[in-house]
């Protein structure tokens, strides 16, 4: 390569980085910076609705986050969480989480920036998420928790989860049976986020069996909105529940760069 060669790649590294930065991106953003899903939205600063966690401890997954966020709260209802791995900018784990006002995100703001959130020994550091998230107004009655009542031998954890691993990717936080007879039963599912997960599989469960006048499928509270002890009281929990992590869907945020960018 001739030194004009180099000059001239080097002004184009410096003409690509500083047009990713105009645009709104990190300059490590690999995606389609003209493509206008992948663009920022023009959220104003003290309307963002999405914190940043950091300092998580290791093995940090999205269900643990959560009830570990119920402890301390309640704050307000959930939109969306996720947990990114350890980075090189990032030695631990870190999570976004996406509240569904500004009001429910300063409160885990504050709560957490004043030392409150401790996990196994380590105390969570929180900042404003980079990646601005407006609020969702309206459809106050929609959330991340499931209510699905129905016959015993269709309402059931093993064969829900069947049908839902071949939907979309999903974190759960938590599963109870509300009551349940030789004949019926009702269950909690309480989801890791509303967006491209409670919200999908509501509607595609709804629609499964949309001929089965004996099957309801509804939205429940959220534990971090109103807080673990007015939750109704559950028969019993389901243990070991795993998360859907193998079937992969378009990205669930096409806002979000990578945690590079916090």
């Amino acid at each position: 390569m001739s030194q004009d060669d180099g000059s001239s790649s080097v002004r184009e590294w410096a003409l690509d980085r500083l047009e990713r930065e105009l645009r709104g991106f990190s300059p490590r953003y690999q995606g389609n910076i003209k493509n206008p899903r992948n663009r920022r939205p023009d959220v104003d600063e003290k309307d963002n609705c999405s914190i940043f966690i950091c300092n998580l401890p290791l093995g940090m997954r999205v269900g643990w986050l959560l009830n570990e966020l119920a402890a301390i709260g309640p704050f307000g209802k959930v939109y969306q969480t996720h947990v990114m791995e350890p980075s090189e900018r990032h030695e631990l784990p870190s999570a976004r989480v996406c509240w569904w006002d500004r009001w429910s995100a300063e409160r885990a703001f504050r709560a957490i920036e004043v030392g409150l959130l401790v996990i196994k020994g380590k105390t969570a550091r929180v900042r404003w998420d980079e990646v601005r998230k407006a609020p969702h107004l309206g459809r106050t009655f929609l959330s991340r928790t499931l209510l699905i009542r129905g016959p015993a031998h269709i309402v059931d954890f093993e064969s829900i989860h069947e049908i839902l691993s071949d939907l979309v990717v999903y974190q759960t936080q938590k599963v109870s049976v509300l009551w349940e007879t030789e004949e019926e039963r009702e269950i909690r599912w309480i989801f890791g986020s509303f967006y491209a997960q409670a919200e999908p599989i509501r509607i595609a469960l709804s629609r499964r069996w949309e001929n089965n006048p004996n099957i309801y499928v509804r939205c429940g509270l959220d534990p971090l909105d109103v807080g673990l002890n007015r939750m109704e009281a559950s028969a019993y929990d389901v243990d070991q529940i795993p998360d859907n992590e193998g079937k992969k869907l378009p990205r669930q945020d096409p806002d979000a760069e990578d945690e590079d960018l916090i």
